[in-house]
């Protein structure tokens, strides 16, 4: 049912985190990935350019969110987390010591190297498996 399916439990990731902090790992910048979508991952005040080269796999409640609502690609992925809870940004030699972490602690919900993070002139951020439909900048960060 579609009301029970919204009240489904969220991974919390606090533990994970202190987890990688003890661990020595260093974290650039982490962010919980809710309203607002995957439009969060340019809240750092730096001007970076977040790509996507990798998705995690929908809730299949975006699916019907998404028919039933007449919402575009591009619109799910502006509101909605499309399958990612939170998004950790570490240095690309501290990736293997995430993903060891993780399986070490088998935490309740999985990982995904999805893409990289780099400096630019303005925040954007390009879902490259979403086309055109993936692009976004500065001005999508306006609350709607």
């Amino acid at each position: 049912m579609f009301g029970e399916a919204l009240c489904d439990k969220s991974h919390i990731y606090v533990g994970f985190i202190d987890d990688c902090l003890r661990a020595g790992i260093k974290i650039h910048y982490c962010v919980n990935i809710t309203g607002h979508g995957w439009r969060k991952l340019m809240r750092a005040p730096e001007p970076f350019l977040y790509e996507i080269n990798n998705l995690p796999t929908p809730h299949p409640i975006f699916g019907f969110i998404a028919e039933k609502g007449k919402v575009s690609v591009r619109n799910m992925y502006c509101d909605c987390n499309m399958g990612a809870g939170f998004a950790l940004f570490v240095p690309p030699l501290e990736v293997q010591r995430v993903s060891q972490l993780w399986w070490k602690n088998k935490y309740p919900f999985s990982i995904l190297r999805a893409g990289n993070v780099q400096k630019s002139s303005e925040k954007r951020l390009v879902i490259r498996p979403l086309g055109k439909d993936g692009e976004f900048g500065p001005q999508d960060l306006q609350v709607r």
